[in-house]
């Protein structure tokens, strides 16, 4: 139901590409070579930032988030009509604890690599 493109884990001059290399899977929808030209498949005046992890969403051709946490809140239900194993992976009981974790995590692990990356010092 889902396809999955993993982009290069070096990001270049010319950010996340899906050069060939170790763990790389081409994207063979769309069969862009470089992550922003999926952004501006989606929406041609794009001047944001390019991330990842991406969901695409191929039937109407656009980016249905970019966001993480986000896609995985998406995931948790989206496909319980069409055959999806059983099961609440963000159950309302827990939802307040599983934000304040992914919050922790986004901000001090995912965020933080990007933050040291990024460091001109």
């Amino acid at each position: 139901m889902v396809g999955l493109s993993v982009v290069h884990w070096l990001m270049g001059e010319d950010g996340w590409t899906f050069a060939p290399g170790p763990g790389v899977v081409p994207d063979t929808v769309n069969g862009v070579a470089a992550l922003h030209q999926l952004y501006t498949l989606a929406d041609p005046d794009c001047t944001t930032r390019v991330t990842v992890p991406v969901l695409w969403d191929k039937a109407i051709g656009r980016i249905v988030s970019n966001e993480s946490a986000e896609i995985l809140r998406i995931f948790n239900s989206a496909f319980d009509g069409l055959g999806a194993a059983a099961g609440d992976y963000y159950p309302e009981a827990h939802r307040a604890k599983i934000d304040v974790v992914n919050e922790r995590v986004d901000a001090s692990l995912n965020n933080g690599v990007y933050r040291a990356g990024f460091a001109t010092t």
